[in-house]
């Protein structure tokens, strides 16, 4: 005659049973390891195996090798969300977007400029809304770097005379861009000739577009309240025109133009507008290849954000947003976000510190060069409809004949 089992036996049996299913589980590959934990609304398939939630990002590919640095190891932690990455210039993307061609999960852009952009263009189009603004799906940036000014360094000594000591004054670079004589005209020696400016199309690149609204900015002698009759003064668009004049030529890539500068030296580009970050990147192959380079801070400058945005597509399902949002978890966590300076940016978590006591911190290595982590006050963005209006007024006056 079998003896029936006590209530404490069975408990016991019970969690032994668990157990053995739960190591069971992890050790033939029923649920990953290091998963940490189903994405909300996840569920298993056959086999006990995590069915996989996939997320595409579409990116600004300023931030390129942190983010696939990052996004390659959050797949090592969360084997149960795909995220497809897919770089592309800010503006583009905006367009992109816009026209129904590119259905991101999530994007980030190089930062909020661009994602009012992209409010002006849709709500035109639509007449709705495509950002989301309010709560856990508020767009957070994820790292950040100001626009700076790169010039060689006699040439930004010559600016800063001619200037009275500001370098970056868009007055000073005007003056010297309409000079008969040049950089002659300025002080400096006739062999520099003419002077060679550079930074990328507003209508294909943001850094372009932060430089075309400093530039409107500093011939209206403010830094917030950029209006629309700002923007169509007569006075300025001329004021424009003449500046732009000594770029030789407008590009689609930040990157770019700062390995060109460094390439081809002071016979190519004399100053470029560029972000700080692309800048950090390849500081260390310029100097003494023509001369040194110097970083300068505009009066006001801009930040680049890059914000991770939530749309409000019905393409996206709420599995996805749940997913999204622990990538976004993972790339603003502490280690992530201090790798993030080895690739010049600054992070966007309030807890990692800019500066620290390694030697190859760039904000250390590159000191003598002009690199600071203390900035000048930052300009207001402009709205999306100002933005969108300056960019088909620099369109019409500087860049008709220009692609894209």
């Amino acid at each position: 005659m079998s003896k029936e089992l006590t209530t404490p036996a069975k408990v016991l049996i019970g969690v032994v049973g668990v157990g053995l299913l739960a190591f069971a589980a992890v050790r033939y590959g029923w649920i990953p390891k290091g998963a940490g934990g189903l994405v909300p609304g996840a569920t298993p398939v056959a086999g006990g195996k995590v069915k996989q939630v996939s997320i595409d990002l579409l990116y600004g590919t300023e931030k390129e090798k942190w983010l696939k640095d990052a996004v390659d190891e959050f797949a090592k932690k969360r084997p149960d969300i795909e995220v497809r990455l897919k770089g592309m210039g800010t503006i583009e993307s905006v367009r992109a977007i816009a026209d129904g061609k590119e259905r991101p999960t999530v994007w980030s852009p190089a930062d909020d400029i661009a994602a009012g952009l992209l409010e002006t263009e849709w709500s035109l189009a639509k007449g709705s809304s495509v950002v989301e603004k309010d709560g856990d799906l508020a767009a957070q940036p994820l790292v950040i770097t100001p626009l700076v000014m790169i010039a060689w360094e006699e040439r930004a000594k010559t600016l800063s005379q001619a200037s009275g000591g500001d370098p970056t004054s868009f007055a000073a670079i005007h003056k010297l861009a309409t000079n008969p004589k040049g950089w002659l005209g300025l002080g400096g020696p006739a062999e520099w000739g003419f002077v060679k400016l550079g930074h990328t199309a507003p209508n294909a690149s943001n850094s372009g577009l932060q430089t075309l609204i400093l530039m409107a900015y500093a011939f209206h002698g403010k830094s917030s309240g950029l209006k629309p009759q700002d923007v169509l003064d007569e006075k300025f668009q001329k004021w424009m025109k003449e500046t732009e004049t000594a770029v030789g030529k407008f590009g689609t890539s930040s990157g770019t133009y700062m390995k060109e500068m460094i390439l081809f030296g002071p016979s190519k580009y004399d100053v470029i507008w560029n972000y700080e970050s692309a800048a950090i990147g390849d500081m260390a192959s310029a100097q003494g290849r023509w001369g040194n380079l110097s970083i300068l801070y505009p009066k006001p400058t801009l930040w680049s954000n890059h914000p991770f945005v939530f749309l409000k597509g019905d393409w996206v399902s709420a599995e996805q947003r749940a997913a999204a949002k622990e990538l976004r978890t993972f790339l603003l966590s502490a280690p992530v976000q201090e790798r993030a300076l080895a690739f010049g940016f600054r992070p966007a978590n309030p807890d990692v510190k800019v500066l620290s006591e390694d030697p190859n911190n760039p904000f250390n290595r590159l000191k003598a060069f002009g690199v600071k982590v203390d900035i000048p006050p930052t300009a207001e963005p402009p709205s999306g409809e100002v933005t969108r209006l300056l960019l088909e007024t620099w369109r019409r006056v500087v860049g008709s004949g220009l692609t894209p």
